[in-house]
This record gives C-alpha cells, structure tokens and sequence, in this order.
C-alpha cells in the first residue's frame, strides 16, 4: 500500500485499481474517507489512525455506496459517520452487498466481518449541505452521475477536495446514471476548482492532483469525450480511441467505455 503525504493530508493508496483511502488530521479530530480494499491494507488504515490519532475524534465520509468504497467502514465504527442516505437508494444498496460479496467469493478474500452497510448514519447527505468539524469547514456536493448517490467534500482552510469516482488520472470517465448527470457533475467541480484554487485534489483512483491547470485540461477533455460519446458520430470514433489511449491503463479504460455504450443503449441517455 503506497502513503501519500501533503501536510495534514494522509492518503493511502491500494495496490488495486489505484483506490485511494484518505486520513486528515483536523486538530482535535480526524476525517477517514473511503477506507479499502483487502483487509490488510483497511488494517494499516486503521493502525495509522490509532497511533497517530488515539484521543481524536473520528469521522468517517463514505463518498458513495459502491463496494470498493464501503468495505472499511466497520473498522472505524466508532466514528460519526456522514454519507449519502442509502434508504434513498435501495438498488445501490442491493448493488453493494451482492458486488462486496461476491467480489470476496471470487478472489478467496475473508474478513472479520459479513458484507453490511452502516445501519445509522449521523450526518445524512441529501443535498449540497456544510458541517464544521473543529475548525474546519466542510463543504460536502452532489455529484451524480458515476452513481445517483454520490458527493465530493472540500475543507476550507485545507484547501482540499475529495472527488469521489471523479477527475481520475488512471481511467475515463465511468458513467454510472446518465451523461447529463455527470457532465453537470463535472461542470460544478470545475467551478469549484476555479473559485476554491484547492491544493490538492484527490481522486476515488489514481494519483492526486495538485495542478490546477492540468486537472481544469482534464475536465475539458472528459467533457469532450462526453459530447463526442453522446453524438455517436462514426466521423468521431478516432478522436474517442485518442482520448482513451492517452489514459495509463487503456484496457480498462476500453472496458469503461463499453460499459457507458452499454449503459447508454440501455437507458437512451
């Protein structure tokens, strides 16, 4: 597991899919997002936070309900949690114990406990909405369009931003609901980053950015790649398996992208 480190920022990087799990020291507390994926790695998660950060108060920010961001969760189950409120969501809910499961099935993985989400949750996610853990501002958005559920965080003061599946360096752009969703999703992080000048901007995978202008080039061309995707032009093709060989790892990318024709044949949009 590769540790990231940017002042107070803390992230850990797992040797699958390039999945970051993120630890911020906020001064008397301590913000944990997305802890993943093998047991091990959630272990070296869990062990940072309790040597470094044994009398803080935790909080946990699930980013969305896919698996590969949830299966941490009961390490830190004395933390406040804050996530997107799951009864909204009962397929995603569905989608993510049957993924979690089967997932562990098929690669032989075991663990101290069963495929569960978190039963409470302390600070609901409906909506764009703030809360102020010591100090610290957090601003939590809504950015569907990976999935219906997902939101991004920004600490004020840190100048950080959480993406959630957004703004990935090692993959396109995975559509999960529809194009529309996520384009406006794209075009509110670009806006965010062009009022906020955050330092660091840390993806659900792949390594984080901390170039503004690179990220806002890589917005503009995930955007590009929408609109030429929703055109379906034959003329456009090339321009499409440009784009995606310009991404590290082109076979996956190549399947994302079959995922979002399929996704798109599916719904129409």
């Amino acid at each position: 597991m590769l540790r990231l480190q940017e002042g107070r920022v803390n992230i850990f990087q797992s040797r699958i899919f390039q999945t970051n799990s993120t630890v911020i020291d906020l001064g008397e507390s301590v913000l944990i997002c997305d802890p993943s994926w093998f047991p091990d790695e959630i272990k070296a998660i869990k062990s940072f936070v309790d040597e470094y950060f044994p009398n803080h108060k935790k909080y946990l920010f699930i980013t969305h309900f896919d698996f590969d961001h949830v299966w941490g969760w009961e390490s830190f189950k004395d933390a406040f949690i804050i996530a997107p409120d799951i009864s909204n969501f009962p397929e995603i809910q569905k989608k993510c114990l049957f993924d979690w499961h089967n997932w562990d099935s098929e690669h032989y993985i075991t663990r101290d406990y069963p495929p569960r989400l978190p039963e409470n949750i302390d600070f609901v996610l409906n909506s764009n909405c703030s809360l102020k853990i010591d100090e610290i501002l957090v601003h939590f958005y809504s950015v569907p369009g990976h999935t219906a559920d997902g939101f991004a965080a920004y600490l004020t003061g840190y100048q950080t931003l959480i993406a959630g599946d957004y703004l990935s360096t090692a993959e396109i752009p995975w559509i999960g609901t529809n194009s529309i969703e996520y384009r406006n999703s794209l075009l509110l992080f670009k806006e965010l980053i062009e009022y906020e000048h955050p330092k660091i901007i840390i993806p659900g995978h792949g390594m984080p950015d901390e170039t503004l202008i690179t990220c806002l080039q890589n917005i503009e061309q995930a955007l590009q790649y929408l609109h030429i995707f929703e055109s379906k032009a034959e003329k456009d093709k090339e321009a499409v398996m440009q784009y995606i060989s310009s991404f590290p790892f082109k076979k996956a990318s190549l399947d994302i992208h079959d995922m979002n024709q399929r996704l798109t044949n599916l719904t129409g949009a």
